[in-house]
């Protein structure tokens, strides 16, 4: 078992899940560069703490499905894009002991990216939803 732990973020917009990926990342979580992150924005001023490279790779695997952005889906298996995930993965947090991986998309393209993941990290989910009340 890897000492290398990775958090994927699971959940919605508006969910609260940058509130948790803020969190693990205040407590040493690695989330990427600060240049490297989505910017804040007047819906959210204290941060998404998503890496911008992590909502570019899972669209393309939506499109590569035939999958709309906000379309109910089951998990994507498997893609020809696998590599570029491992590549995106091993330059931006394979050197981190601790990392926190966050995009609403997680939702459907999990599969791939925990085969990627579990290659050097311990792979743990944290899923964040919202009362419907």
């Amino acid at each position: 078992m890897s000492t290398k732990r990775a958090v994927v973020v699971l959940g919605v917009g508006s969910d609260g899940t940058s509130l948790f990926a803020g969190l693990l990342h205040r407590l040493g979580f690695y989330v990427g560069e600060d240049k490297d992150l989505i910017p804040t924005n007047k819906q959210n001023p204290k941060g998404f703490y998503e890496h911008r490279g992590l909502p570019d790779i899972n669209r393309v695997l939506l499109k590569e499905h035939r999958i709309g952005e906000y379309e109910p889906s089951n998990l994507i298996e498997d893609s020809n894009y696998a590599c570029d995930v491992a590549a995106f993965f091993e330059q931006t947090f394979e050197n981190h002991n601790r990392v926190v991986l966050k995009d609403p998309r997680f939702c459907v393209t999990l599969p791939v990216w925990a085969a990627v993941i579990e290659k050097t990290h311990s792979l743990n989910l944290l899923v964040v939803q919202r009362s419907l009340e």
